[in-house]
């Protein structure tokens, strides 16, 4: 039998030692990463359970409902702007368009509406809180096709509308309108905020929307028309002759959708900070 020296024992003890020190540090590690890992799959868990997709169903009561009583209040220039022949026959129309997300719809909307919220969170101006605006929840629908509002994002009470034609856009686009909407969903949850953001910027009430008869409608501004910085009306008002579409319009000032009211200056703005 052969026997190992005193040396060649302490040698094998104290290599021993630093394997058992490395195996303690990289449990450890281990430890560590997974908990990193428990706790980001939590938050992306939390996160994602802040999104609410109406489903058919929802959208189509949501519809019927009317209870923003947006269709109630359309015009007779937006009935016809809109192909329909009464307000009826147009809530008949955008029933049928309304459909359920696809998994792979939501997944896209999902990275989307994080990258708004991520966004969001860096804005503070005045009457313009980023923070809060970011953790406000969001509740969508969708339609197919261009028989609701021509397939256009918007907003009615605190849900965003979408088509499949906003989901043919680009990830980076989809994150700019949810953005775009969200705005359009803290302006109509907190006037106050925004009202102190359109005296920072000297807009001024003008006049009632519905002092306009050949005005569109937008659900996603209040009942006020307003006077820009300039003293010029802010005011989109519908081209009369051979009307055939929500677009066949003409602006006060310059044909740009970001004029039309305070509300959608700010929207616009506040998408390119993605």
């Amino acid at each position: 039998m052969k026997y190992k020296s005193e040396n060649q024992m302490k040698h094998d003890l104290n290599h021993l030692n630093n394997y058992y020190i490395y195996y303690v540090i990289g449990f450890f590690l281990i430890v560590i990463l997974i908990f990193m890992l428990i706790d980001t799959d939590d938050k992306e868990i939390e996160y994602f359970g802040r999104i609410r997709f109406l489903d058919k169903q929802e959208t189509t009561h949501f519809f019927k409902s009317d209870k923003d009583d947006y269709i109630k209040k359309l015009t007779p220039f937006d009935i016809k702007a809109q192909k329909s022949k009464s307000k009826k026959d147009y809530q008949n129309k955008i029933i049928e368009s309304a459909d359920s997300f696809t998994p792979e719809e939501r997944l896209r909307i999902e990275k989307a509406c994080k990258r708004a919220d991520d966004a969001l969170e860096r804005i503070n101006i005045p009457g313009f809180d980023g923070i809060k605006a970011s953790n406000l929840d969001w509740n969508l629908a969708l339609t197919r096709g261009r028989k609701y509002e021509d397939g256009l994002p918007h907003t009615r009470l605190d849900t965003i509308f979408l088509s499949e034609l906003v989901l043919l856009s680009s990830d980076d686009q989809i994150a700019k309108t949810m953005l775009h909407e969200k705005v359009h969903v803290y302006e109509r949850l907190f006037p106050e905020d925004i009202e102190i953001w359109m005296r920072s910027q000297g807009y001024k009430p003008y006049k009632k929307w519905s002092d306009f008869k050949i005005a569109r409608s937008n659900p996603d501004i209040n009942e006020w028309s307003y006077l820009d910085p300039n003293g010029k009306p802010m005011v989109v008002l519908y081209k009369t002759h051979n009307l055939n579409s929500i677009h066949d319009v003409k602006y006060s000032g310059e044909q740009d959708p970001s004029n039309e009211h305070p509300y959608e200056t700010l929207a616009y703005t506040l998408e390119q900070y993605l």
